[in-house]
């Protein structure tokens, strides 16, 4: 009996430790995002608007233990989150910082991420302001292959700081439900 719960316990552990590990490295992703773009100004009022951006993400992975990896990622997209040409556009949001994976099996790897976002905010007017502030995000990667993955995700980025060119602010929000497909190096 001792033998036998021995080797379970063996293979068990053989096979935590390669889950994480089909998970580690540098990877490049080419991701599609619907992006939901929400406006609350100071004194008042609110606008919405939803379109598609398509962007690419680096990320690199180590491995935490036999179950966890976490490393640094970098998404910028490649297109502008417009705010349907009335106000303006985010353009080319840049976005960094951590992320956590749990490996559900060897295929499957859950994960969060805690960033910071980056963009120009530019207006009809030519005006323009950068704006910035905090990111999150929940997700999972797929391998398909040993190399290649499909990815879903939903994460929001909150900019606190727009600047309007008559001095007023406003509260942007950009929620983004994404899919992608990537290369594992």
């Amino acid at each position: 009996m001792k033998k036998i719960l021995f080797i379970a316990c063996l293979i068990w552990a053989t096979s935590s430790v390669a889950q994480s590990s089909h998970f580690t490295g540098f990877s490049l992703s080419l991701d599609y995002a619907d992006n939901g773009f929400d406006d609350t100004s100071t004194p008042g009022g609110h606008s919405y608007s939803q379109n598609g951006v398509p962007s690419v993400t680096a990320q690199y992975y180590l491995p935490v233990n036999e179950r966890f990896v976490a490393g640094p990622y970098a998404s910028y997209d490649l297109a502008s989150t417009d705010t349907s040409h009335i106000q303006g556009a985010a353009n080319h949001p840049f976005e960094t910082g951590i992320k956590v994976g749990y490996a559900v099996s060897d295929q499957l790897l859950a994960y969060l991420k805690l960033g910071y976002s980056f963009s120009q905010f530019v207006q009809p007017s030519g005006y323009d302001s950068w704006m910035h502030g905090p990111s999150y995000g929940i997700g999972a990667d797929y391998l398909v292959t040993e190399h290649i993955f499909g990815r879903v995700e939903v994460s929001q980025q909150n900019y606190n700081t727009l600047r309007w060119s008559d001095g007023s602010s406003d509260k942007c929000i950009i929620s983004s439900y994404g899919v992608a497909i990537g290369y594992l190096f």
